[in-house]
């Protein structure tokens, strides 16, 4: 009995070891599969960053971006294609020519039949575009920005004046969503409850070409509710922003900006240009903030679309030394806000890029 017992032990540390090393096997395996799973998961998503929008996002990943309106209707968690935010997650999971790509298991039997599907493929399309060439957000008419002459600022401040951010909380340099910031408007300039806009006046700002005087563009950066109010001071909690927020930054009460509603222009001869853009790009295209040198005293009105265009010189012939100029369409912008000189508008539909300086005029019938 005694010699028999290392043998079963053998046995048992064998048995043991063999159980451990399947079990090995078999985590490992497990483990690369995961690892697969989660790399084809990061491959189907986008983290959104500061800046992007579906044009971009569409452009990037699928070579074209006027396939953003595909790309909107695969993530329905996005309620605004105008409105996207650093974080957010976008599902690139299929591709978005599926959309208006025709069904691959009936091959086409005549050309009658390869219209009719090209056909329906456009109206897919043209139909989500104008689901959302003039839907525009709430959020997005409340971070409007604007631009105005420096003069009508300062005359602005002197007989309303604003609030001023003094200091945070939480002593954060950056502010942004959920912070709490203190103010200098105390008792008698607001109340507990009452929503402020923030805002900061920047004078550099891109391009300003075709104005008379100096302007400034006024950003819309958030709105923040009113908590706690002292004798010359009160304690806000930002609860929108749509822009990095900092100390020094100004408020004024939030008053909503209606929506646009679609109407051609009352006069019919508008002329101007596109004179800057809310952000520095060299190429505007669609959802873009443009400011323009029409306004109020040209009776434009918001809810006004306007073509884009450009004048472009041709030669006729070897012996035509000045040509003829022919107007290129680019593409929409609807106006959202006027000012009585200037007014803001979204570029709601680009046929080829759009550049500062590029004209606007009523269509023309």
């Amino acid at each position: 009995m005694l010699e028999k017992l290392p043998f079963k032990n053998l046995i048992k540390t064998l048995s043991a070891l063999f159980y451990v090393f399947v079990l090995s096997i078999l985590f490992v395996n497990s483990l690369n599969i995961a690892r697969a799973q989660e790399a084809k998961s990061v491959s189907d998503i986008y983290i959104v960053t500061e800046g992007d929008t579906l044009w971009d996002i569409s452009a990037r990943f699928f070579g074209d971006p006027f396939l953003w309106p595909s790309l909107w209707q695969k993530n329905p968690q996005v309620n605004d294609p105008h409105w996207i935010y650093p974080g957010q997650i976008i599902y690139l999971k299929e591709s978005p020519l599926a959309v208006s790509k025709p069904s691959p298991i009936k091959p086409l039997k005549t050309s009658l039949e390869k219209e009719a599907i090209e056909t329906k493929a456009v109206a897919i399309e043209d139909s989500l575009t104008a689901k959302t060439r003039y839907d525009i957000s709430q959020d997005k008419m409340d971070s409007c920005s604007y631009i105005i002459p420096v003069s009508v600022f300062n005359q602005r401040q002197k007989e309303e004046g604003s609030g001023k951010i003094t200091n945070s909380k939480e002593e954060k340099i950056s502010l942004s969503y959920l912070d709490h910031v203190y103010i200098d408007l105390g008792e008698g300039k607001v109340k507990p409850g009452q929503i402020m806009s923030i805002f900061r006046a920047e004078y550099d700002t891109n391009g300003l070409k075709g104005l008379n005087e100096p302007h400034c563009m006024i950003r819309i950066l958030g709105k923040a509710k009113v908590l706690e109010v002292q004798d010359n001071m009160s304690l806000a909690e930002i609860i929108k922003s749509y822009h990095a927020i900092s100390i020094g930054d100004m408020l004024t009460p939030y008053q909503a900006m209606p929506k646009p509603v679609l109407k051609p222009p009352k006069v019919k001869d508008l002329d101007g240009s596109i004179v800057a853009s809310e952000e520095p790009k060299e190429y505007l295209s669609d959802f873009d903030t443009v400011f323009l040198n029409l306004g109020k005293r040209d009776g434009l009105e918001s809810g006004n679309p306007l073509e884009i265009y450009r004048l472009k010189q041709i030669k006729t012939g070897a012996n035509d030394k000045t040509g003829d100029l022919i107007v290129v369409p680019l593409g929409e912008v609807l106006v959202l806000k006027t000012e009585d000189g200037t007014s803001t508008g979204m570029v709601t539909k680009s046929i080829q890029p759009v550049l500062l300086g590029d004209r606007i005029r009523v269509y023309q019938d």
